[in-house]
């Protein structure tokens, strides 16, 4: 497989072990926007594992400092928030370069034969970066190809699907299916008492089209005719029952 620092763009999807990648999680380089502030962050003081008796003392502690290097471009547009005035450019010109950048990472990503489903996020609030791109790349000609589409929330694991703060529609007013597109995406938001910072996150997947050979066994014994194999969702009630009855018969076996 690859290593780390590889860059993503130059992998050839239809090459080697990349045919058959059937996941790909995608968190570039965005603009910081939604990062908290680390002087908002409260510090926390927990209490101490050994009781002190009142006349003892404390020694004062001495702070080692450490020379620290100035970040590089790439850092500072992956981990500091993006100020105007501290890099030195517009704020619409510095989003459009990482929408740019971020949309031919997605659709790059899914030019993989084998993928089934993509996620996308970022810890932006901006929609230029979140749900701009998502809908270029749904609309995209590889997207449409392949038959990608949006993960919607009815389909989302239950944590996902319960969270409140989706995509922003409004973002999305001139886009054809905008609403459903919206409603698919998941939003955090700064001190909006979820104790969150600002990200944003949208799952793309696909139900068909994937070539033979890169198909999954279970896929492949559907498409040979065989029976559906239904997706686990958990244990049920009756199941535990079952399986408590059953351990309880094994273990009176091993006694016999």
């Amino acid at each position: 497989m690859g290593m780390p620092g590889q860059d993503f763009l130059r992998l050839d999807p239809d090459d080697g072990p990349w045919r058959k990648v059937t996941a790909l999680l995608l968190d570039p380089s965005c603009s910081g926007s939604g990062i908290v502030d680390r002087g908002k962050v409260p510090s926390l003081r927990l209490p101490s594992t050994s009781p002190r008796s009142p006349q003892a003392k404390r020694k004062p502690e001495r702070r080692k400092t450490k020379k620290q290097a100035a970040p590089s471009a790439t850092t500072m547009s992956e981990q500091v928030p993006m100020h105007e005035e501290e890099l030195g450019t517009s704020l619409a010109d510095r989003l459009t370069s990482l929408a740019t950048f971020q949309l031919k990472l997605l659709t790059h990503a899914l030019r993989f034969p084998a993928a089934r489903r993509i996620t996308y996020s970022t810890c932006s609030i901006y929609a230029q970066e979140n749900e701009h791109v998502v809908a270029k790349a749904l609309s995209s000609p590889i997207a449409m190809d392949r038959g990608w589409r949006m993960l919607r929330r009815e389909e989302q694991v239950a944590g996902a699907r319960g969270w409140n703060a989706r995509g922003d529609a409004h973002a999305l007013i001139e886009t054809e299916g905008g609403e459903q597109i919206a409603e698919a995406c998941i939003r955090c938001n700064k001190d909006d008492g979820q104790g969150t910072m600002g990200f944003f996150v949208a799952a793309f997947v696909r139900d068909e089209g994937i070539p033979k050979g890169l198909q999954t066994p279970t896929e492949e014994h559907a498409g040979k005719g065989g029976e559906d194999v239904e997706e686990w969702q958990g244990f049920s009630s009756a199941d535990e029952g079952r399986s408590a009855a059953s351990k309880a018969k094994s273990k009176r076996q091993r006694i016999r």
